[in-house]
């Protein structure tokens, strides 16, 4: 009478496992063993790697809004590159360290200012991993489900700056698969280029999903100018009044404010030659 599973059902049936002292999942699917998954995790990586990128104190709640900071544009691909570089990165459980489910590998991308890069992507797993630059216009997506290898290209900006890539399967990357591309020497945005950002953008985007509860949806848009490339993201939209009538399928004009993170503004066609919007 006991259900078929893939993995072993004697843990139910120790009484440790109900004080405690047996973990609820398997420590192999953590890439590590009891003992060590007692321990907790090495704050040191193991040796011949570069230290990840970022370092995650704890797992990222699911309704950040930071999110959007993380794909907004922060460099533009060269029309006419100058060299070209070749990189090799396996994504999947095999190259997993201690903690983590997945990973790329490397995680330490380098490359140089104006340059075309091609990515050898080698899935390891069944499943559907996508290496994802979020801050390069035009953005940069390679995804697939494997085992197997793709291969696509992108060139760099023309300018020094690091840019961070993930896998775009969200609990992938909360899960290890995320990293950096340096280009030349790396570095942030400068502070003037994040103050000279407007307020207020514009786009126009298909709803994929809209959940009126909580005020959220998810838009297959466009190209917002200035501000993201074109994707499929999650945003939050206030009021959430502002999604009553709506469902997927639906085309929309929107505006995001920068400052709240948030959709302020949303319309059907026939859209407004213009839209105004002011920040109560």
């Amino acid at each position: 009478g006991l259900p078929k599973v893939a993995t072993s059902l004697k843990r139910f049936f120790d009484p440790n496992y109900y004080r405690g002292k047996v973990p609820v999942f398997d420590p192999a699917i953590y890439h590590t063993s009891q003992a060590d998954y007692e321990k907790g995790w090495d704050t040191e990586e193991p040796g011949g790697r570069e230290k990840p990128y970022p370092v995650q104190e704890h797992s990222p709640s699911p309704a950040r809004q930071d999110i959007l900071d993380d794909h907004q544009i922060e460099g533009t691909s060269c029309k006419k590159p100058r060299g070209f570089r070749r990189i090799h990165i396996k994504g999947g459980t095999q190259v997993a360290s201690a903690g983590k489910v997945f990973a790329f590998e490397p995680q330490i991308l380098r490359a140089e200012p104006c340059e075309e890069v091609e990515i050898i992507l080698e899935n390891t797993d069944s499943v559907r991993h996508a290496l994802m630059l979020p801050g390069l216009n035009p953005m940069f997506t390679l995804e697939f489900t494997g085992p197997g290898i793709r291969i696509a290209r992108f060139v760099t900006p023309d300018k020094d700056i690091t840019l961070e890539f993930h896998c775009h399967v969200e609990t992938h990357e909360k899960m290890g698969m995320h990293g950096q591309l340096i280009v030349g020497k790396g570095g942030a945005y400068k502070v003037e280029e994040v103050e000279a950002r407007k307020q207020f953008y514009e786009g126009i985007g298909i709803l994929m999903n809209v959940d009126l509860r909580r005020g959220r949806v998810v838009l297959d848009h466009e190209e917002i100018t200035g501000f993201m490339a074109p994707m499929v993201m999650g945003y939050l939209v206030t009021p959430a009044s502002l999604l009553q009538g709506l469902k997927q399928g639906d085309k929309i004009r929107f505006t995001i404010d920068a400052k709240k993170r948030a959709i302020v503004r949303i319309t059907s066609p026939p859209y407004p030659r213009k839209i105004e919007t002011r920040d109560n």
